[in-house]
């Protein structure tokens, strides 16, 4: 008895016949933070984009944009927007404004986020928790210094 190629090949991997080719569900979220959380910009990239969250992601992301590991503290704060189509980029594991874990795409260039300043205007803005906003401040105020 001859079986079908396709039906062997699923039988062998234990797929369920009904599954699909799709994204995982995070694959349409992004993580934005720094000069990316620009309303206009946001809208420009997705027209039919909309706010999920505010978010925090792993303070090693500041090193990316040319600010060193863990600028503003241990964590960067920035917000998920569901895009509605699949993105390229890195997955990013987050914690989301009310705790909840999370995970989005990383798709922009880390250097592209803007200085400091535009960093913590995007975090007024969106109101980011107030704590984040004060170590930008002081990041800030210590590279003046120097």
């Amino acid at each position: 008895m001859k079986t079908h190629a396709a039906h062997a090949i699923t039988s062998r991997f234990n797929v369920n016949e009904s599954s699909s080719l799709k994204s995982a569900p995070f694959k349409s979220r992004v993580f934005l933070f720094g000069a990316d959380m620009k309303p206009a910009t946001v809208l420009n990239r997705w027209a039919g984009g909309r706010l999920i969250s505010i978010a925090c992601a792993d303070g090693i992301l500041t090193q990316g944009a040319g600010l060193g590991k863990n600028a503003f503290g241990p964590e960067v704060w920035g917000i998920v927007v569901e895009t509605g189509v699949a993105q390229r980029g890195s997955a990013v594991p987050l914690t989301l404004g009310d705790g909840s874990p999370a995970t989005a795409m990383l798709t922009g260039d880390v250097s592209s986020l803007g200085t400091p300043a535009d960093i913590l205007a995007e975090a007024n803005y969106w109101e980011l928790p107030q704590s984040y906003r004060d170590r930008i401040k002081a990041h800030i105020g210590s590279v003046a210094a120097e």
